[in-house]
């Protein structure tokens, strides 16, 4: 019966296939395609999926069919975010955004700016990605289409899950972990998150085996990606359980189906989780062979990362320069209803002259920002310290690239270290005392004092070591 079903569904794709290739002779609705990209999704077959998009983009353009282009852009930034090459993702979500004006369904606007949510979110720019999100959630308000509606709605509201947790906003959290569980009981990422929290809190570990357990039939009709996904929570399961072979046998079948898919990221995390565990059954040839697979793909990754954030700063610099302008345009048109109704005035002559003066200064004040926004894209150390004074939510995502090293060192230290956890050894390897951190993180001096006791037991050190030094030789 499972082969026969494999059979079908091998078919099935083989004739969408053939259909494809007649593409030039038949235009496909967005519903044909974003059928016939599910398919693709569904085998993993990431790389001819964006090649069958490029086809259907030509087409569409040669048709000057914008909703057509519009939707294929977005597809093809789908898929390019999934095979981790956020860079051109962006720049295709760019030029999707470029046709907006022109687009009418609400659909396209809303994948348009989840795709943005889950690009900055995957690049550490969480807060921007929660902003991406509720755009796209403003759109689905006008999806009629209740079935439609809900599936982009999930989209929206994992990303946002995602983004609250790391943030550490659970109140937030709360409430999105509320609204998924009732609008979308089916969903299995729900429950896979539900057991990683479990796990990564190494408490109720046989709950997170119940969530687990309760996921893994729902994967079925779903994605390759979440099958890949729960194989390795299993496996992060078992090794907290100290099941070390059955953690392995479950990494490794994580770890061929993200090689299956190119998932770059995915397969990274996977080599470290392998090392970690042959570290733990004291087998050090296997732990260095994984440990060696991780470093060097999480190079080519990083410089991958950085070329991706050049955009998407570039981008916020962007919007920034339009508010500005439109805020000028704003100004200069109620400065000539000022002049054209007093007119003739002698004291408003003088409030003129003056205002004139002032526009000046604004427009001088607003080039020396963009000069030092434009500027942020350069990675310094006072630049660091600057993002950590001002309590910026790029300074974690800046030092990462300024120390990659480091923060690749710490979490093969210490896997369970939360963004919290990274942020305050940052600001230790920044050489900052207690009294500055304390004012960065506008607590008190004992709070960061407990921090730091709580984060030495947590690593494992002894109370005699010396916290800082230790973060310093790292």
């Amino acid at each position: 019966m499972f082969y026969d079903m494999l059979f079908i569904k091998k078919f099935l794709l083989i004739v969408l296939l053939i259909q494809a290739l007649q593409y030039h002779s038949q235009m496909y609705s967005l519903a044909e395609l974003d059928t016939i990209n599910s398919q693709y999704r569904t085998h993993g077959d990431k790389e001819d999926a964006v090649n069958f998009n490029l086809r259907a983009l030509h087409d569409y353009k040669e048709a000057y069919d914008t909703e057509g282009i519009v939707g294929t852009y977005i597809n093809l930034a789908n898929l390019l975010c999934t095979l981790h090459r956020y860079k051109e993702s962006l720049s295709y979500l760019d030029e999707a955004r470029g046709y907006e004006a022109d687009v009418k369904n609400p659909v396209i606007k809303l994948r348009l700016y989840n795709e943005y949510g889950r690009n900055y979110s995957l690049l550490g720019l969480y807060k921007r990605s929660n902003k991406s999100l509720n755009d796209a959630v403003r759109h689905e308000k006008q999806i009629s289409d209740i079935r439609q509606k809900a599936y982009y709605l999930n989209y929206s509201y994992y990303w946002k899950w995602y983004n609250f947790d790391i943030l550490g906003q659970k109140d937030s959290l709360q409430d999105i972990k509320k609204k998924n569980a009732v609008l979308f009981p089916s969903e299995p990422l729900i429950y896979i998150r539900a057991a990683e929290k479990y796990i990564k809190e190494n408490n109720h570990l046989d709950s997170a085996e119940y969530y687990l357990q309760k996921a893994e039939p729902l994967t079925v009709k779903n994605p390759a990606y979440q099958k890949a996904l729960i194989k390795q929570v299993l496996g992060n399961l078992y090794r907290k359980k100290k099941e070390y072979k059955k953690a392995l046998d479950y990494y490794y079948q994580s770890l061929a189906i993200y090689q299956r898919m190119n998932r770059e990221i995915d397969i990274r995390d996977t080599y470290r989780f392998i090392s970690q565990t042959y570290r733990d059954v004291n087998d050090q040839e296997k732990s260095t062979e994984y440990l060696k697979k991780y470093t060097d793909l999480n190079t080519i990754i990083n410089a991958d990362g950085k070329k991706a954030l050049d955009i998407a700063f570039k981008n916020l610099n962007e919007e920034k320069e339009s508010v500005d302008k439109k805020s000028e345009r704003l100004y200069l048109i109620l400065f000539g209803i000022i002049i054209i109704s007093m007119i003739g005035m002698y004291f408003i002559r003088k409030k003129y002259i003056k205002k004139g003066k002032q526009k000046d200064r604004i427009i001088k004040e607003q080039s020396i920002e963009t000069e030092r926004l434009k500027d942020k894209s350069k990675i310094s150390f006072d630049d660091i310290i600057h993002l950590a004074e001002t309590g910026s939510p790029f300074f974690l995502t800046r030092f990462k690239q300024l120390y990659p090293e480091f923060y690749d060192k710490l979490l093969m230290q210490s896997s369970d270290l939360t963004e919290h956890d990274i942020k305050l050894c940052a600001y230790i390897r920044l050489n900052l005392t207690n009294k500055e951190i304390a004012r960065y993180e506008n607590v008190t001096l004992r709070a960061i004092q407990t921090k730091r006791y709580r984060l030495k037991k947590k690593m494992g050190l002894s109370s005699e070591s010396d916290f800082a030094k230790w973060i310093l030789g790292l």
